[in-house]
């Protein structure tokens, strides 16, 4: 009986040290968990913050694409009276 208690002492021992031990690892892994949490929600607000960003940069773009498309129509249309003008000279000048 001495021995079974000598050995049952031991035993419960071990079954405390490998418990704090458990409690330990569980501690750090929650602290890795706060801590890739944290991480995840800096690379989410990053990414977020970068779409805004870029919803600003292609607002200025179609902007910008929009003005020039206009600029290009009022070139067009000039160019295309220039044209009429010089076809209408070059036929008053042969009919001369």
């Amino acid at each position: 009986r001495v021995l079974f208690r000598s050995e049952n002492v031991k035993i419960k021992a071990q079954v405390e040290t490998m418990e704090d031990e458990l409690k330990q690892v569980k501690k750090r892994n929650k602290q890795l968990c706060v801590i890739l949490a944290q991480g995840e929600m800096k690379d989410k607000a990053q990414v977020l913050l970068q779409v805004d960003e870029l919803t600003v940069v292609k607002d200025e773009l179609t902007e910008q694409v929009a003005s020039l498309t206009a600029e290009l129509e009022k070139e067009k249309s000039k160019n295309h009276a220039l044209k009429a003008e010089l076809d209408k000279l070059k036929a008053s000048k042969h009919g001369k």
